[in-house]
């Protein structure tokens, strides 16, 4: 199971957000004890998206901004050692994309959540309309249920825990 912290708003574009949005995500990662080894960037050029090392993250971030890309969508991860899939072994994951801000816990971890902090930083990289504290199966897609790319009936596993907003 997975214990989610979402907000759906407008988010601030710019590269200086999407700048703050890293150093906030890899201070949150700290804060829950852990250390983010990777990361992904979503760009209006491409479509393909990959987990990479965190330490091509300022490498990558620099020539985006040399070339003027637009990004899309960020996501800091906490994957452990011999993950296979990065979309279903994570730690934690904290994502930034059009709509949405998230962070996914695995519970599995016995991370310990720090919900004050969480709700912070997140509520901090958004203008809110709504949030939502839920928990739901890993397989479930808990970013797919944030970023609402389907129906809220076709989540079988998905407990709403509070609403923020």
């Amino acid at each position: 199971m997975t214990k989610s912290y979402t907000f759906n708003g407008i988010i601030d574009t710019s590269y200086e957000a999407w700048e703050q949005w890293r150093n906030d995500a890899l201070l949150l990662c700290n804060e829950l004890g852990c250390e983010a080894n990777y990361y992904d960037v979503g760009l209006a050029s491409k479509t393909v998206r990959k987990a990479s090392p965190i330490t091509g993250i300022q490498r990558k971030m620099t020539n985006i901004q040399k070339k003027n890309d637009v990004i899309t969508g960020m996501s800091i991860l906490v994957l452990p050692e011999n993950y296979s899939s990065a979309s279903f072994d994570y730690i934690i994951t904290l994502s930034r994309n059009a709509n949405y801000i998230t962070a996914i816990i695995n519970q599995e971890y016995n991370i310990p959540v720090k919900e004050s902090i969480i709700v912070d930083v997140l509520s901090k990289n958004i203008v809110a309309d709504s949030g939502e504290v839920y928990e739901m199966d890993i397989y479930d897609c808990p970013e797919f249920y944030a970023g609402k790319a389907n129906p809220k009936e076709s989540f079988k596993s998905l407990r709403i825990v509070e609403t923020l907003v």
